[in-house]
């Protein structure tokens, strides 16, 4: 087996034998243990801008080539935003993001209103500069009248994939920083100067987390081993807190007030947590589907649908119960007709405070029956299309001329691929159960879909997308 990146040899592998080449020499690996059981999986340490692109492996089994492409798109998010005012002037920076990031500027009349911005107009001047590392540093300088009118100013620095937002008003900053139920989670609170003293607060309902001085750090009794300071680097400017397994009443205010040179600053933090869709089940009983759902967060809301689209209210009752954690379980049962050859989809939606709709799908469909199943969202066209079986086997290729090519196995089960990337198979059967995985390939992004297929009965088959951005 080989691994190539635009025809430049990585490795090579032949009968226990591994060459690398002299650029890949110290980064690349093989699991060679694992090579005799089908796994030419390459590690690739410390990922450099330079290592984006198409990497092709191919491998000879049984005296036949096999060859599976994979697109590596390198990313350095916006991790922390520098913002702070000089006299009439608001600046705002980050370092070391990559692709090239945007920044723009807003303001709001206060940092809990809920009314719309000002329509100010914002003179502000912005330089990107790339360094010799290809990352991408942002700066810009925004105009404010001498006279602040209470107003908060709002700057968001973007990528395609990651964005952040920072606020200021004077010397008070808010940030959102969403989290993941049970996962850990740094709350971000970062100066340029040394922090004498420091603590951080929940803003409603009002208490004291860890207070940090001269002294030490002194922490509340109920926050005592969940969270904790980087007591070492506070002397350089990081107060951030590290809050672990995260918790449905963690969701709120908190704010960090560090002293620096006599001068107390306040970083305010807006925590929204979220316990997505992790398990999905659908099956049929008769004439009834059930579809449901547990351990999610934010509340969901469940919809049905059909293929083709129904002219008739479908009957369905949904219950959503709420458990001890505040988390939610969602069932639904949908009544459908007897010897109805409508395909039926469940879909559950949380709505996430400043990080928009998720939403998950799963469809049943008789064997022999045609299944659809959706490559990516519908407001994004790739310029290539890629449909894989369990990783591997290549279904078909589609180039951005609209011509598909479909390999021989699959052209009975081939019923038609939509401009979107939607896969239409037919005559599905237990041969076809396994993971379909979908590359969306546009400019220099690549969307990767991976969706499961499998029998959920003795007559149905199950199609279960998960979808996260």
């Amino acid at each position: 087996m080989t691994w190539e990146r635009e025809k430049s040899l990585i490795v090579s592998y032949d009968q226990g034998n591994i060459s690398y080449s002299e650029s890949f020499r110290s980064r690349a690996s093989l699991f060679e243990d694992q090579i005799s059981r089908g796994n030419g999986d390459l590690l690739l340490r410390g990922v450099k801008v330079d290592d984006e692109g198409r990497y092709e492996c191919t491998a000879n089994i049984n005296g036949v080539y096999y060859r599976h492409s994979v697109v590596l798109a390198v990313e350095a998010p916006v991790s922390t935003i520098n913002i702070y005012k000089d006299e009439n002037r608001i600046i705002c920076s980050s370092e070391g993001i990559y692709p090239q990031p945007e920044l723009w500027w807003q303001i709001f009349f206060s940092s809990w209103s809920t009314e719309p911005p000002s329509n100010t107009t914002l003179q502000n001047r912005t330089t990107v500069h790339k360094t010799e590392e290809k990352l991408y540093d942002i700066s810009s300088s925004l105009t404010v009248p001498d006279e602040d009118p209470g107003l908060i100013y709002s700057c968001t620095i973007r990528t395609r994939k990651n964005w952040r937002t920072a606020y200021l008003n004077d010397l008070d900053i808010v940030t959102n920083m969403p989290c993941v139920i049970n996962q850990d989670c740094i709350l971000p609170c970062q100066f340029k100067n040394e922090i004498t003293d420091m603590r951080w607060e929940r803003v409603d309902p009002e208490f004291v987390i860890v207070s940090y001085d001269h002294r030490g750090s002194s922490y509340s009794e109920s926050f005592r081993s969940r969270a904790s300071l980087f007591e070492d680097q506070i002397s350089r400017g990081n107060s951030d807190l590290l809050l672990r397994g995260v918790k449905v009443d963690d969701e709120g205010g908190y704010e960090c007030t560090a002293k620096i040179n006599g001068v107390y600053y306040r970083h305010y933090i807006f925590l929204p947590v979220e316990a997505p869709v992790s398990t999905f089940r659908i099956h049929q009983d008769g004439n009834r589907i059930t579809c449901s759902s547990e351990g999610i967060y934010p509340q969901p809301e469940l919809t049905w649908s059909t293929e083709p689209p129904s002219n008739t209210t479908l009957q369905n009752r949904t219950t959503v119960h709420q458990t001890e954690e505040k988390l939610y379980d969602i069932s639904s049962s949908l009544t459908v007709p007897d010897g109805s050859d409508r395909i039926y989809s469940c879909t559950i939606r949380t709505q996430l405070k400043y990080t928009g709709t998720k939403w998950w799908r799963a469809t049943l469909a008789e064997p022999g029956a045609e299944v659809t199943i959706c490559c990516t969202s519908s407001d994004y066209y790739g310029t290539s299309l890629v449909w894989r079986f369990n990783h591997h086997q290549i279904i078909l290729t589609k180039t951005d001329r609209n011509i598909s090519n479909i390999s021989e196995e699959w052209r009975k089960h081939v019923r038609n691929v939509s401009a979107s990337g939607s896969l239409t198979l037919q005559d599905v059967t237990s041969d076809q159960e396994g993971v379909y995985s979908c590359e969306l390939s546009g400019g220099e992004e690549t969307i990767i879909t991976h969706l499961y297929l499998r029998r959920t009965g003795g007559n149905r088959i199950q199609d279960l997308r998960f979808i996260r951005w």
